[in-house]
């Protein structure tokens, strides 16, 4: 199988050397080869879903057509973002697409996807948000030759990898802290409702979902929704992952590029989500700054990260290379949950981290203007430009 991703030949990030490590050339290492982009934020629904036709409910639709040019944030001069659904033209009116003319990238329909890559005489990489059979069809369904995309096997190896039990295995492979008790996998009626009846305080999660869709709370609804919800979790997914609740401080996260033979460390994001888990945006800070904000308001080791790293060696990368990134969360006394979640796809963090690089960068000033002016208020959040 030959996999969409580029290897590296350097060395591999040293994590053990310490919290303020940052491998500053991580998108010019990922990123050598000529990328094709899709902005396909459904991915871990479809995955759940496990079939290779999707409809999305008009919201998501809306939410992909209006951020088809997000990759322009994070892309390389003269790479390609794949859209869907519009005219070319009409894309001069949605959110960067003047990042994506000052880059010189090239926008193209996905129905004309297929002549424009035989006139490219460089080697390309595909790189979607995330992979699954949907987009995998798509592509093959336009004539992409199968030498440029990733097997059946692979995607399947990716469903069972971004199922949300992943963090059970993190958990027991490390006890890093007392503090937080190991997820369970819940499989039955009478699995959720014993742990309900054993746990207080708690948040229930689909095993597929994302940016805190799929997640229920104790105190969000009564015991009888809760269990029907649960019910149709289960039909739909196999089992519901049940969580004890943690009131938090903070939430941050671990970005990694995984290649087959290196796993490199992007560096960390500080998010915010609302009182439900939901994503609400990053803090466009250097990295210094955000090392500094979770050392002083938390317990941080960099155990945690030589933790991570190692899990990613022995649990994901003998079957996937790509962007992942690690949840975390600090509670209100100051102990880090260090595997709320492992997202394998790219997240908002690999965002936000290669947005404020872009921004501090002296080499290309005219793309720091741009950013700059963008983000004035040092905030990334997708919500401000799906309106």
């Amino acid at each position: 199988m030959i996999l969409p991703y580029v290897s590296n030949e350097g060395e591999s990030a040293v994590v053990s050397h310490g919290f303020f490590y940052v491998l500053e050339n991580f998108i010019f290492e990922f990123f050598h080869m000529k990328s094709v982009f899709i902005f396909n934020p459904e991915t871990d629904i479809v995955l759940g879903l496990n079939k290779d036709s999707y409809t999305p409910n008009k919201h998501i639709a809306y939410f992909r057509k209006r951020l088809s040019l997000l990759p322009a944030l994070y892309a390389n001069a003269g790479d390609i973002i794949v859209v869907t659904g519009s005219e070319d033209n009409e894309f001069s009116f949605y959110p960067f697409f003047d990042i994506a003319e000052a880059k010189e990238l090239r926008i193209v329909r996905l129905d004309n996807l297929k002549s424009f890559i035989n006139d490219e005489s460089e080697p390309i990489a595909f790189r979607p948000w995330g992979w699954n059979r949907e987009i995998l069809k798509r592509l093959s369904r336009n004539h992409i030759s199968f030498t440029l995309l990733p097997s059946l096997s692979f995607i399947e190896r990716l469903r069972i990898l971004s199922n949300r039990r992943l963090t059970i295995d993190f958990f027991k492979k490390y006890c890093y802290d007392n503090k937080f008790q190991s997820p369970r996998y819940l499989q039955t009626i009478e699995d959720i409702d014993d742990f309900i009846d054993s746990t207080p305080s708690f948040c229930l999660k689909a095993p597929w979902s994302s940016s805190g869709r799929g997640v229920i709370f104790s105190n969000s609804l009564s015991r009888n929704k809760i269990i029907e919800w649960a019910g149709g979790i289960l039909k739909t997914q196999g089992g519901v992952m049940g969580e004890n609740f943690y009131p938090r401080k903070m939430d941050f996260a671990s970005e990694w590029i995984v290649t087959d033979k290196d796993i490199e460390y992007s560096g960390l994001s500080l998010f915010k989500s609302d009182n439900n888990g939901k994503y609400c945006g990053n803090r466009l800070l250097p990295q210094h700054e955000i090392e500094n904000i979770i050392h002083t308001n938390s317990n941080w080791s960099p155990k945690i990260l030589n933790c991570q790293k190692d899990f990613i060696r022995t649990y994901i990368q003998p079957f996937y290379q790509g962007p992942l990134g690690f949840d975390m969360l600090v509670t209100e006394d100051g102990y880090i949950n260090p595997c709320v979640e492992i997202n394998i796809r790219y997240t908002m963090g690999h965002v936000a981290i290669a947005v404020e690089r872009q921004m501090t960068n002296d080499t290309n000033p005219d793309i720091a203007h741009l950013l700059k002016e963008k983000f004035h208020d040092g905030i990334f959040s997708v919500q401000d430009y799906i309106n």
